[in-house]
């Protein structure tokens, strides 16, 4: 309910409030050129602990890449080993999200998914990736290392 000064109030005890947020992010450089699907870096695992099992998990990705030519397919993994979206994973560039990246271009790749966080134990969220053919570089720009980027990734808890 929005009253006449702009407040909101839940009449429910909160649902749809924004219970906590975890942020990351980073401007560590990478590359690959690997098939397999791999973490990007560590440095972007968000560790939540919901304060609820009913509550959603909203994830926020915001990556930095470049290449000369390649396509790039992103994954959000929950513990390093399960897709959050539930995206087809049969072929080897499917995920949350695929892009191809034209030679001496930029691209900031976002990606938002979530789940129903199911208990209240720890667990970390973190993007992975790989590449068709070709190398793919993460906060960069592919030919040289002066144009550089910054990375993040965000997950918030709201109350069911």
């Amino acid at each position: 309910t929005l009253d006449s000064a702009g407040k909101c109030s839940f009449p429910n005890g909160g649902a749809g409030k924004i219970l906590q947020v975890v942020i990351a992010q980073t401007a560590t450089q990478a590359s690959t050129s690997s098939q397999t699907f791999a973490e990007i870096t560590t440095d972007l695992r968000a560790t939540i602990v919901p304060t609820s099992a009913t509550s959603k998990i909203i994830v926020d990705v915001s990556l930095y890449y470049s290449s000369n030519g390649s396509t790039a397919t992103t994954r959000i993994l929950r513990d390093g080993s399960t897709m959050v979206s539930g995206a087809s994973t049969s072929q080897t560039n499917d995920g949350d999200g695929t892009i191809y990246i034209a030679a001496n271009w930029m691209a900031v790749i976002s990606r938002t998914v979530f789940e129903t966080a199911g208990n209240t134990n720890s667990r970390y969220y973190s993007p992975f990736w790989n590449t068709n053919s070709g190398t793919v570089y993460f906060n960069r720009y592919q030919s040289n290392a002066t144009y550089l980027g910054t990375s993040s990734i965000k997950v918030m808890e709201v109350g069911a």
